[in-house]
């Protein structure tokens, strides 16, 4: 009947935690997410003195023979950019000139005596 419907219905009432510990959950994990998501920002390494080199259209450049094939390179730090002019000869010309401002400002990093102590995330 009905009424015994509404009766039942009335005495499965939800409780507030059957609502609340899922939300609680979800709510954990997109904080979590949002996290990673900021340590894997390609701009992080910025902050712990790395920079981007890039082309003048705002390309990021990888490789020293790729850099050798421009005049002008921008230098991305964590407070701005930088324009650098080069000195390199372009690929192919045959001729080892010297190289470009930006390559001997720029200095490698040391590596770490224990590899595993280089931490992407740090």
């Amino acid at each position: 009947s009905h009424g015994e419907a509404q009766r039942r219905l009335h005495r499965a009432r939800l409780s507030p935690l059957m609502v609340e510990r899922p939300l609680r959950a979800a709510q954990e994990r997109l904080a979590a997410l949002a996290r990673l998501t900021s340590q894997l920002h390609p701009e992080k390494p910025l902050e712990r003195g790395y920079a981007i080199i890039r082309n003048a259209g705002g390309d990021a450049i990888t490789t020293s023979a790729e850099a050798a094939r421009h005049a002008a390179l921008k230098v991305q730090f964590r407070d701005g950019m930088l324009d650098v002019t080069t000195t390199a000869n372009p690929v192919g010309s045959g001729l080892s000139g010297p190289r470009s401002s930006a390559q001997l400002a720029a200095k490698p990093k040391p590596k770490p005596a224990n590899p595993a102590q280089e931490d992407l995330f740090g």
